[in-house]
């Protein structure tokens, strides 16, 4: 530095840019000695003397500086002089000027006449060093200015080869750059001393130097509006000299407020005992968060709309059952109770029987007095079966006119006296009356279990056949099945014009004829009556067989590609009114072909009959994934030819639920399928459209199913399925990896708990701590849980997961204890599953007793939502914690049913109210309201109230004065690890509201 500085003064001086007095002084006495010269040689020329005289003269005593002056001659002889010259003059022996002798030569022409001798007075002496006072300004100004200038581009040199980036390989600056997170290091004093581009523009413009800056000096937001500047993470870990991670904290970025996940490390000394800087990572989870808070908000309509929805899937199912008319059940439902009821009567010994009705010239009424009082007619009969009939009995429509009753405990002749009471009521009922001729009958027939009927099918047949007796011997009656009736439906059969007078049926028509020609005629009337009937059966069996062949596939029964595409037409109708979605499945037999040419299309034929019996018992042992029952004409399953098969799935309650489907079919169709002996192996294609997201017409979600289906073939996926929107495909790929990453979560020890303090509302201490879970996933670092608990209790993993949670939050609480610090209790989440187990009692004892904790330090919180689920359970569960003296917490109150009388029964010590209330406290009034009516209702009931969600000290105020008594949110402590929970706990309190604050 001293020599620059030197340097600067050599080479100001050398171009004469420092000032001297004596230069300015000698520059002035030059410039008036020059002046006089050549005056005075012109007055020489003119001869005018006294000019010079004058001159000369007035030189003298006007100027202060010339003390005399001469005029000498060539002789040197002086011709004039004033100021006595005589005695201030010296004559120099060399003849030359100097600073105070100047001597000015007179020329005539061009030889030298004489001189001018003018005497100066001595030079004046220099204040500073040989400067004057004004030199010494101009001289420091002058150095200031060219040192400022040499000392930056000589530092900013230095700076260059020292800055510590310019240590660092360029293939590690490469490196270092490419990360997609934000890098920071920084110094103890928080200067950066390295920065990777992916933080740049965060902060400024890209390219913008930030080494040196201060990183505090950011425009940071704290998450909690109450924190202290020295809550910034890479602080408190300097100050700590312990690693942070997954710290929340905002940003105010020229691109908008974003949202990192801190990580920081401090960086140590050799001794490790001082901090000497810190290396913290930025990752920016805006997106995510704004995911999340999406993603709650649709979990909460969902929860809103879940208990309408299971009302309309009750009424959807029981209306899957019933006959449309009548109410009655109908046939399919009516036979698979009859099945469960023919079983359970074999098994235990007891006694079954049934009863076939039949409405007596049924098709004349039609004919007679139209549809409409036919309708009018089954719906009243069949109240009147239903008002007769016994509460364990049950009425179904068997088809058309037909009804069926099964009665248990009944044998043959108790269900005639039911039948015969039946019949009565129906012919004397005024209901039946359609006009003053006869009234409307029917005709019964009985059949039980002594005539060793080996499924209900065939008792219904026995039933039947004694109907047919009935009717065929007058109607009106009631006719037990024997071995008579067995006989007469057979020679019937084989001969319809046989006489009938064999037959003895158990009861008769009093009206009929007893003998003679009006008797006989009658018989016969009725024999072409019965074979007129048959005949128009018979048609009518053609048409419908005809029509059915029409609509369905000739190999393999399923609906072909007419009916598939009108079913399809119809759920989207449905789904238009319902909200609904369906989905379409196109499915491809991979290789098949190469089968049918190397064992011919016979084997081909023979082995697509057995595909479509496998894909159809696919789709049926997966009915659950449905809001609606399946359609009674026919499976879902279609064929549309060769090798290609369609499936409709419609009311479905979630997309994801197509994967179990399209999982369950390549399960049925992993196994080998045999044919004369011989193996076969297949798997499928399957490729999937949704509506209403691909598509508003059958055609539109067929095409795209197959293009679905192609292009997994394409990418060579055998075997597997592709969803036509790639959007939703990656949705349900992330929820299946996270669903397979999450078992294996469990045996590696991914789960770890963080811990919220509870606060007591003035005084500020701790009164309790709520375990949170979270997941330190490997290839996703710290996961959210509104990421995977949804997923985990969808898949029912969750209920391991919750027996971990209890024994590590029973843990902790021990060892707090043992430190002599919980001044609480541990408050740990049970999900709706859980609390569903039937041994949860006993796995909230038995991690109680595996860490000797006392029950009075555990909080069990739970949701109104999974209490309600199954409310007498959980009532009963809860009570038996509860005398074990663990306390119960009523978590996310206001969110639920939040029904009084709920509340009445419910075991519960604390509510906690839910943030969604807590968040406009301040601003809103009807909040307000609520959260003041429910803390005055919960201390009515004897009951504690914590409000969870305080961020501010507004609202830590407004809910004190409410005389609420816990308080939690980011306004004392997000949730933090075990260690930093340890260090609350070691405070004394974590802020206290005065009494002037509240009054």
């Amino acid at each position: 530095m001293v020599l620059l500085t030197v340097s600067i003064l050599l080479i100001g001086d050398m171009f004469g840019l420092i000032p001297s007095e004596k230069g300015a002084v000698l520059d002035a006495r030059k410039k008036l000695s020059e002046s006089p010269a050549v005056q005075f040689s012109a007055a020489i020329n003119m001869k005018d003397i006294d000019v010079i005289v004058m001159s000369i003269d007035a030189m003298v005593d006007r100027n202060d500086d010339i003390l005399s002056a001469a005029l000498i001659n060539a002789s040197k002889e002086v011709l004039i002089s004033s100021g006595e010259h005589d005695r201030h003059w010296m004559e120099n022996p060399d003849d030359r000027s100097s600073a105070t002798h100047i001597l000015v030569p007179i020329f005539i022409g061009d030889e030298r006449w004489g001189t001018v001798q003018l005497r100066f007075s001595p030079l004046p002496k220099d204040s500073l060093f040989g400067l004057s006072i004004d030199s010494i300004i101009l001289l420091v100004v002058f150095v200031a200015i060219s040192g400022f200038t040499g000392y930056f581009l000589l530092l900013r040199r230095i700076l260059r080869y020292l800055a510590p980036s310019s240590v660092v390989p360029e293939r590690v600056k490469k490196a270092f750059s490419v990360l997609a997170e934000g890098v920071l290091i920084m110094d103890e004093n928080e200067k950066i001393v390295a920065v990777n581009q992916s933080f740049i523009p965060n902060v400024g413009r890209v390219g913008e130097n930030l080494l040196g800056r201060t990183v505090s000096d950011f425009n940071w937001i704290q998450i909690d509006e109450n924190d202290s500047a020295e809550a910034l993470p890479w602080l408190h870990a300097m100050e700590t000299r312990k690693t942070l991670t997954a710290t929340a904290l905002m940003l105010d970025t020229p691109m908008g407020v974003k949202t990192f996940m801190v990580n920081v490390t401090p960086i140590l000394d050799e001794k490790n005992s001082k901090s000497r800087g810190a290396l913290a990572t930025f990752d920016d989870v805006t997106l995510m968060e704004k995911r999340n808070t999406e993603l709650n908000m649709a979990l909460k309509m969902l929860k809103l709309s879940q208990q309408r929805i299971s009302e309309k899937k009750r009424e959807l199912e029981f209306l899957a059952t019933r006959d449309t008319l009548t109410g009655s059940l109908n046939r399919r439902a009516f036979l698979e109770a009859f099945e469960t009821a023919f079983v359970q009567a074999q098994e235990q010994g007891t006694r079954l029987s049934c009863i076939m009705t039949d409405i007596d010239h049924f098709k004349s009424i039609n004919d007679r007095y139209g549809h409409a009082a036919g309708d009018k007619v089954t719906k009243t009969i069949a109240g009147l079966l239903q008002s007769k009939s016994r509460d364990v009995d049950v009425v179904g429509r068997y088809g058309g006119e037909e009804f069926c009753i099964f009665l248990p405990g009944l044998d043959l002749d108790k269900a005639w006296e039911v039948a015969e009471r039946i019949r009565t009521v129906i012919e004397t009922s005024k209901q039946m009356l359609l006009s003053s001729q006869a009234p409307i009958t029917a005709s019964s027939g009985i059949s039980s279990l002594a005539f060793s009927a080996m499924d209900p099918l065939e008792l219904v047949n026995q039933a039947d056949k004694a109907l047919y007796v009935a009717k065929d011997n007058g109607r009106n009656q009631v006719v037990k099945y024997s071995k008579a009736v067995r006989g007469y439906s057979q020679l019937k059969k084989d001969s319809p014009q046989t006489s009938t007078e064999t037959l003895t049926p158990s009861t008769t028509n009093a009206s009929r004829g007893d003998s003679g020609s009006d008797a006989e005629h009658g018989r016969e009337l009725l024999a072409l009556q019965k074979r007129i009937k048959d005949l128009e059966n018979a048609v009518s069996l053609g048409s419908d067989e005809l029509q059915h062949q029409s609509l369905h596939d000739k190999l393999t029964g399923l609906p072909n590609q007419a009916l598939f595409l009108d079913r399809v037409q119809q759920a989207i109708r449905r789904c238009r009114r319902t909200k609904g979605i369906i989905a379409v499945l196109s499915i491809g037999i991979d290789r098949f072909s190469r089968v049918n040419k190397s064992m011919g299309p016979l084997v081909g034929d023979q082995l697509i009959k057995k595909i479509s019996k496998r894909l159809e018992s696919a789709v049926r042992k997966m009915d659950t994934i449905s809001t609606g029952s399946m359609d009674e004409e026919g499976s879902t399953v279609s064929r549309f030819g060769g090798d290609e098969f369609n499936i409709l799935l419609s009311d479905l309650e979630s997309a994801e639920s197509v994967t179990l489907v399209a999982n369950r079919i390549n399960e049925v169709l992993s196994n080998s399928i045999e044919l004369d002996e011989k193996k076969y192996f297949f798997t499928v294609t399957i490729g999937i459209s949704l509506h209403p997201h691909d598509g508003e017409t059958p055609n539109i979600l067929i095409r795209n199913a197959v293009a679905a289906r192609s292009h997994a073939r394409e990418l060579d996926m055998g075997g597997k399925y592709q969803f036509y929107s790639d959007d939703l495909n990656r949705d349900i790929e992330s929820s299946l990896q996270i669903e397979s990453q999450l078992h294996s979560a469990l045996d590696n020890d991914e789960f770890l708990l963080h811990y919220q303090p509870k606060v007591n509302s003035h005084s500020g201490g701790i009164i309790g701590m709520e375990a949170l879970l979270r997941w330190h996933n490997p290839e996703t670092d710290f996961m959210v849980p509104g990421q995977f608990i949804p997923i985990a209790e969808r898949t029912g993993i969750i209920t391991s997961i919750g027996r971990q949670v209890l024994r590590m939050a029973c843990m902790q609480a021990r060892a707090w204890l043992d430190q002599g610090l919980l001044a609480g209790h541990v408050g740990v989440n049970l999900s709706a599953l859980q609390l569903r187990e039937d041994d949860i009692v006993l796995q909230v004892i038995e991690a109680l007793e595996e860490a000797r904790l006392d029950p009075s330090y555990l909080d069990i919180e739970l949701t109104e939502s999974a209490v309600i689920a199954d409310f007498d359970s959980s009532v009963k569960k809860l009570n038996e914690l509860r005398a074990h003296g663990v306390t119960i917490s009523l978590d996310d109150f206001g969110t639920g049913y939040s029904s009084l009388s709920y509340m009445r029964e419910l075991p519960v010590d604390t509510l906690k109210i839910d943030r969604s209330f807590i968040q406009n406290i301040t601003v809103a009034a009807d909040d307000l309201a609520i959260v003041t009516s429910v803390v005055a209702l919960a201390h009515n009931l004897g009951l504690k109230v914590v409000a969870e969600g305080i961020e501010t000290p507004e609202q830590r105020t407004q809910i004190c004065r409410m005389n609420c008594d816990g308080i939690q949110g980011f306004l004392f402590s997000k949730p933090v690890p075990a260690s930093e929970a340890t260090l609350l706990l070691k405070s004394e309190h974590l802020g206290s509201v005065s009494l002037a604050e509240v009054s």
